[in-house]
């Protein structure tokens, strides 16, 4: 059986992992495809080459245009069902935005229908999820109805970080309450950044994107 390994001892984010699987082989041209059927705006995705810490490393782009627009999860999951993905591609980015929105849900004393997604209806959150969720099914990890197919995934302790950050709703502490929610009671290994939590400006080495993705592919 083969394994698709994830060392998120660096963070992990929506370009981030996205950047990972097309450099382990994923198709670039059908990540493109996929997203460009959801995106109701034009965004570009590409993968460039760069280096970290003297090593030769894949980074992920996604270019869009400006946009104030916010979108609950009824709207995004709309644009996921209409895009005509494959099964295993739109069950796959389905879960993973439900799974977000449940948790900004809880962190807000919202419902999931009245969660106003600052991030996660941006398009570029939209192209990361849903070209992630088309890697995945290329290098074979996903199969019909959104289940895990011929690879099984592993993901090491995910490194959160720590201090604050600004966001759309002031500043919050790192990791951001909507990481903590969705990694709550799923028994991952995490582990702490640098910096001290509360003193910015801090690191926020993981993202609800990140998060979310990871739950749901593993």
């Amino acid at each position: 059986m083969r394994v698709l390994w994830v060392d998120a001892s660096r963070g992990a984010a929506g370009d981030m992992l996205l950047g990972a699987l097309l450099d382990a082989g994923a198709s670039l041209e059908g990540v493109r495809r996929a997203v460009a059927a959801v995106a109701p705006e034009p965004v570009v995705v590409g993968l460039e080459s760069t280096r970290r810490h003297g090593l030769r490393a894949a980074r992920a782009t996604v270019e869009v245009a400006d946009s104030t627009t916010h979108r609950g999860l009824s709207d995004v999951l709309a644009l996921v069902r209409a895009g005509g993905l494959a099964p295993a591609v739109e069950a796959f980015a389905v879960a993973t935005f439900t799974r977000l929105a449940r948790a900004e849900a809880r962190v807000h004393g919202s419902d999931v229908e009245h969660v106003h997604f600052h991030e996660v209806g941006a398009l570029d959150a939209i192209a990361d999820v849903v070209g992630c969720a088309a890697a995945l099914a290329d290098l074979g990890v996903l199969e019909q109805g959104g289940q895990q197919g011929g690879a099984a995934v592993v993901v090491g302790p995910i490194a959160l970080g720590s201090g604050s950050v600004r966001a759309a709703h002031g500043s919050l502490p790192v990791p951001v309450p909507a990481v903590l929610a969705l990694l709550e009671g799923t028994g991952a290994p995490v582990l702490a950044g640098p910096g001290q939590p509360g003193q910015g400006p801090g690191r926020e080495l993981c993202t609800p994107t990140g998060a979310a993705l990871l739950l749901t592919a593993a």
